[in-house]
């Protein structure tokens, strides 16, 4: 049975706006409410800023605080509750009823229980390892991070390991939820993908890079080059348990 769980400012019109698509959809639903930390700099014992701008040179700013809170809140609710498989959705989805069914659906794959199921990525382009076909909805292994949070299930199990290795937030939830040598939950994502985003103002507000000094350039860099070391090594591990080594790449255009 499919069961969502949304984020969102029930308050808000964008967080009202979100609840009525649910409601229109007939969908079994529940809201946890977006988070919007009230503590002073650094907004939550979790958040450790030091390391952040250890591995990226500057800081995280407060609404992606907030975010990654709220999604572990969906974690918390995804652990608790009585669905063994959730679909967590940020408030500026969009669903087609046409496409409702497919998602359905994907509650249901055994195999799929115990990952992150992507059914949005912000990538123009996607390259990706066709994995598992079960009726309307093809499953893919991207061979590259494929970054949102916008839409994706989760499991018990998947929704527990992200929580467990969440409890120091160091980075952005959707750069967190591709570090699968860090979490040991691998990510696939349906193709096509099956939720688009609405076009709608983040509730995350302004983020820019900021510039940083060449030290901080070449230390940040040295960390980059061990992360994907360790992610690559994490993803090709991925591929021998699901049987993919040596099987094709593709490449197409994300039109979502």
């Amino acid at each position: 049975m499919l069961h969502i769980l949304a984020i969102a400012d029930i308050n808000s019109a964008k967080g009202k706006i979100a609840k009525q698509r649910l409601v229109d959809l007939g969908v079994s639903f529940e809201i946890i409410p977006a988070v919007f930390p009230s503590e002073p700099h650094p907004w939550s014992a979790l958040y450790d800023e030091k390391r952040r701008i250890r591995l990226n040179g500057y800081p995280l700013v407060k609404g992606e605080v907030g975010c990654f809170l709220a999604h572990r809140e969906a974690w918390k609710a995804a652990v608790a509750g009585p669905h063994e498989t959730v679909l967590i959705l940020e408030d500026d989805f969009k669903i087609t009823p046409e496409d409702l069914p497919k998602i359905a659906s994907i509650a249901e794959i055994k195999e799929s229980k115990n990952l992150i199921t992507l059914l949005f990525a912000a990538n123009h382009e996607l390259s990706f390892r066709r994995w598992l076909k079960p009726g309307d909805v093809q499953l893919v292994v991207p061979t590259h991070k494929a970054y949102s949070t916008l839409a994706y299930f989760v499991s018990k199990q998947s929704a527990a390991l992200l929580l467990k290795h969440s409890e120091s937030i160091f980075c952005p939830v959707d750069e967190f939820t591709n570090m699968e040598s860090l979490h040991g939950v691998p990510i696939v994502c349906t193709y096509p993908l099956l939720v688009s985003q609405d076009g709608s103002d983040s509730t995350i507000g302004h983020r820019a890079k900021p510039s940083i000094k060449t030290r901080q350039k070449l230390i940040r860099n040295y960390f980059r080059f061990i992360w994907t070391i360790r992610e690559k090594i994490s993803r090709l591990k991925t591929l021998v348990k699901l049987g993919l080594i040596g099987t094709k790449v593709e490449t197409r255009r994300n039109h979502s």
